[in-house]
Parts: C-alpha cells; sequence; structure tokens
C-alpha cells in the first residue's frame, strides 16, 4: 500500500505517479494506492469532525485492492474504488491539494475530503 505524496514532483504527478513508479521497482508487488488524501490523526477513524470522509483506492490487482477497500471501510472512511493504478496520478494530486488548503492556506489538519456520489453510505453523524 502507497500512502505517499509526491513533493517536490508536483509539476509532473499527472504524467506518472509515484504508485506507478513503485510499481515499476517493485515489479512482482502489488501496488495499491490510499490513505494519502486524509491526514494523519483521521487515520484511525475516517472520520472529520464526526463526518466520513473519502479514502480513495486505486490499483491493477483485484483482489489487493479489495483488501485495501474493505480496511477503510472497517476503519470507517468511505472507501470509493478510485479505478486502475493509473489513477493514482489523480488522487496524488488531490492529496497535494488538500495538504496545501490545510497547512498553506491555514485551514488546519481538521479538514478532509469527502466525495458526494450516487450510492454513497450516509454518514450517521448527521
Amino acid at each position: 500500500m502507497d500512502v505517499t505524496n509526491a513533493f517536490g514532483r508536483e509539476e509532473t504527478v499527472t504524467k506518472k505517479s509515484g504508485a506507478e513508479e513503485l510499481q515499476e521497482m517493485a515489479r512482482t508487488a502489488q501496488v495499491v494506492k490510499a490513505f494519502n488524501t486524509a491526514f494523519a490523526h483521521t487515520m484511525s477513524t475516517g472520520q472529520v469532525l464526526g463526518d466520513r470522509i473519502t479514502a480513495f483506492v486505486a490499483g491493477d490487482d483485484k483482489r489487493a485492492k479489495e483488501r485495501i477497500l474493505r480496511m477503510a471501510r472497517d476503519i470507517g472512511f468511505d472507501a470509493v474504488d478510485a479505478g486502475g493504478l493509473q489513477s493514482a496520478r489523480w488522487i496524488e494530486a488531490l492529496g497535494l491539494f488538500h495538504i496545501h488548503l490545510g497547512y498553506g492556506q491555514k485551514m488546519g489538519p481538521d479538514t478532509g475530503i469527502k466525495l458526494i456520489h450516487k450510492g454513497a453510505v450516509r454518514s450517521t453523524n448527521g
């Protein structure tokens, strides 16, 4: 599971993600991108201020990706299958944007990204 963000590569992140590069280096591994769009203190609950946030999960191996999706749901995230590992490019860009909002724009770490979509599990916290 790759939870990293590609600092210093912002201008090239949409050409090839860090997760794709990791997959190339570890050819026998099944790399799955996840959790990089959430700040560390939300990892134990998958929530910000009582509201579920989204864990975007991307990978080419169906079984590996399903394990991470299940883990994210078990923690409390709204887990979304974002497609193949190539989608990690967009997840990494979103992670960098979230960091920009939290720290660059001084919104702080009590922020989270939540995808609203048809079929999403609604939060029971209102």
